[in-house]
């Protein structure tokens, strides 16, 4: 009991000044992290207008800090929107990007809709150890500047499309 009580002892002592695990060395990402067309789902609220939001759609990146907006089968930026009822289709959305790791890894903004309408932060994740393209990201609006009836929140997920 002596023994495996010391045993014990050490398999804690040794996790806790990191003897056990494995350790992820932290890389600084850059554009290049997004790369293809992620499918997304966002969702909004505009109290002071009564707007609320509803959004799937596709936004694809060059890996390059543009938004690509071609309009055709393959990498095309666009979504379907409804607003309390009342659908849009919007298509060749131009925009940029930039992974800046600030205030976190993996963060930054982009910029899409509108000529300079919606700036959004976005985290990165779940990046491919192999390709260092990510998965997916999260978003969140932080300006609307220059939108009309544009939402006060928004807030959505996207994936990467295979």
């Amino acid at each position: 009991m002596k023994n495996m009580m010391k045993m014990i002892a050490g398999i804690v002592l040794s996790a806790a000044i990191g003897g056990i695990g494995t350790s992820h060395a932290q890389t600084a990402y850059t554009n290049e992290a997004l790369k293809g067309c992620y499918g997304f789902l966002s969702n909004s609220v505009d109290v002071a207008v009564g707007l609320n939001r509803s959004t799937v759609g596709t936004i694809c990146f060059n890996g390059n800090a543009s938004i690509i907006p071609n309009v055709g089968a393959l990498d095309q930026t666009g979504w379907w929107q409804n607003t309390n009822g009342i659908p849009l289709a919007v298509a060749k959305v131009p925009g940029n990007y930039a992974v800046t790791n600030v205030p976190g890894q993996g963060m930054g903004e982009l910029v899409f809709g509108a000529p300079g309408c919606g700036t959004y932060a976005f985290s990165i994740n779940s990046v491919d150890p192999g390709t260092g393209i990510a998965h997916g990201f999260q978003f969140s609006l932080l300006s609307s500047k220059g939108c009309t009836k544009s939402p006060d929140v928004v807030g959505g997920t996207a994936y990467l499309q295979p």
